[in-house]
């Protein structure tokens, strides 16, 4: 979590309810779980393993140039088929 949603929103939203701001704050919980069962190769329940595919180039979430696109959804194309060979 940023300092800008600890020291910025959160107290905002605290000052219109205090359990929607406690909610905002929690609020990456569950998906750090996940990251730390993928991490760990394992699912929840210990029964399942678990990968995390990599690819090769990563893309920004606000990346908009088409071809930079292209080249990572190929990537992680060949991530896939890669784990999957």
């Amino acid at each position: 979590m940023s300092w800008f949603d600890r020291w910025i929103v959160a107290p905002s939203l605290k000052r219109l309810s205090r359990p929607l701001s406690e909610r905002y704050l929690i609020r990456a919980e569950p998906y750090a779980t996940v990251q730390d069962q993928i991490a760990s190769g394992r699912s929840r329940s210990r029964r399942a393993e678990v990968v995390g595919i990599r690819p090769a180039l990563t893309v920004s979430k606000l990346e908009r140039n088409r071809t930079r696109l292209l080249a990572g959804a190929a990537s992680g194309r060949a991530a896939v088929l890669e784990a999957l060979a």
